[in-house]
């Protein structure tokens, strides 16, 4: 809505009244500042010559000018301020000494206190003994017929430790102790002891010959078939007299197109005695062959957790059809590929390549059975020593154990571990 000529009259006047106002409040606030301005110059100049009359005044007197520690200004004869100031000097001189003294002394009173501590800490230690106030420890010496086995006790190697030699300061309680000689088996396998204290205790061992020779007897009811023993095959000129060296064995036969009962036995062989093994062949067009060559030959051939009792690079053998892990397992070295899925067709070839690279033993394993002294099996292999054992190095990865006690095997399959994916690092089994 338009204003009136009135109402414009009216704003405009209102308008110039507040300008008027404004512009007089400028000027006052100018006029204020000028004279803030002219009375501090005025002070100061009256400040300067109040200071310059001063300092004329005294000094056509004779007196010089001080500024105390306060930052005063005093008027002082000359041999004055050259006192205060001597004395100001070595009063900051005798402070500075002083404590630098103190720092001193304070570091020697901390130095002397470390080594205390440190002495009383070395005496202390010195002279501690857990075992002193009442642990008492014996000993066990452990011979054998033919000397220079290595000792284990309750499955650990004692480095340096040969028979005959007496181990000290064994804590009483129960031991398990085998020996173990290249070229020879112990008898017994494992003995247990208890140690008492204050007691020593002695342990035999008998070291068989293990080039010594059983006979192996093998049986069936068909005349032509590969017969392998420890995985390797061997003639069969004489199947009803073989002659195998005492111990723990692995005996396996094949026939193409044939189905074997048992597919292996474990037997154990004894010195100068008959051991009898029989298969059953049945034909059996449906089987498959798989030949499984690799890089080393000292590896047996897995069929998930069933040991073939067979080792590569012995040519084709046959397969019933079927979905299987393929493996071969070796304590130390890697295994590429370290498992091959592959099902078998009746009828059908497969042939698989395995290339077996050393590897660190990096794990531990603890191998233990309720009851102990039986005979360990790792990959297949018979291990020279028994139940339980500490702290057994392993490779990294998948690894087939069982346990056999005289010719009783625990389990008909071996059992599979991947160590990598152990939390617990050990084998515990009911045997």
């Amino acid at each position: 809505m338009a204003l009136t000529p009135e109402e414009e009259k009216k704003l405009r006047e209102q308008i110039r009244e507040n300008l008027q106002d404004r512009e007089k409040r400028m000027v006052d606030n100018k006029e204020k500042a000028r004279e803030g301005r002219q009375r501090g110059l005025e002070e100061r100049l009256r400040r300067q010559i109040r200071e310059e009359e001063e300092e004329r005044y005294f000094s056509e007197r004779g007196y010089v000018k001080h500024t105390n520690r306060y930052g005063e200004v005093e008027w002082l004869h000359p041999e004055e301020k050259e006192m205060r100031v001597n004395r100001r000097r070595s009063s900051k001189g005798n402070r500075k000494k002083s404590r630098r003294k103190r720092r001193i002394y304070l570091q020697w009173a901390i130095n002397a206190g470390i080594l205390i501590v440190a002495a009383g800490l070395f005496w202390f230690l010195l002279n501690y003994n857990p075992d002193a106030a009442g642990a008492q420890v014996g000993s066990l010496t452990v011979e054998t017929d033919v000397p220079g086995a290595r000792v284990f006790v309750n499955g650990d190697e004692d480095a340096g430790i040969f028979t005959p030699d007496t181990l000290l300061n064994l804590k009483p309680g129960n031991y398990y102790v085998s020996v173990f000689k290249d070229g020879y088996t112990s008898w017994p396998p494992m003995q247990r002891t208890t140690i008492k204290a204050n007691d020593r205790q002695t342990l035999r061992f008998e070291l068989k010959n293990a080039g010594r020779l059983g006979t192996l007897s093998v049986s069936s009811n068909e005349t032509e078939f590969q017969l392998f023993v420890n995985g390797l095959p061997v003639r069969t000129d004489h199947l009803e007299n073989l002659s195998v060296p005492a111990g723990y064995h692995v005996v396996s036969a094949v026939k193409a197109g044939y189905a074997v009962e048992p597919a292996n036995q474990r037997v154990l062989i004894r010195e100068e005695g008959v051991t009898r093994v029989s298969f059953t062949f049945r034909p059996s067009p449906e089987m498959g062959m798989l030949e499984v060559t690799s890089n080393r030959s000292n590896a047996y051939i897995f069929l998930d957790n069933y040991l073939t009792g067979i080792k590569a690079n012995t040519g084709p053998v046959p397969v019933k059809p079927g979905l299987y892990e393929v493996r071969l397992s070796e304590n130390g070295y890697e295994s590429f590929p370290a498992v091959e899925l592959l099902e078998i067709e009746a009828g059908q070839g497969y042939r698989l390549a395995f290339n077996m690279s050393p590897e660190t033993l990096s794990d531990t394993l603890s191998l233990i059975t309720s009851t102990p002294g039986a005979m360990i099996i790792h990959n297949g292999v018979i291990l020279p020593y028994v139940t339980p054992v500490e702290n057994y190095l392993v490779s990294e990865g998948t690894h087939y154990f069982n346990f056999i006690r005289a010719e009783s095997l625990y389990a008909a399959n071996e059992i599979r571990l991947d160590v990598n994916q152990l939390n617990e690092k050990v084998l515990s089994v009911d045997f």
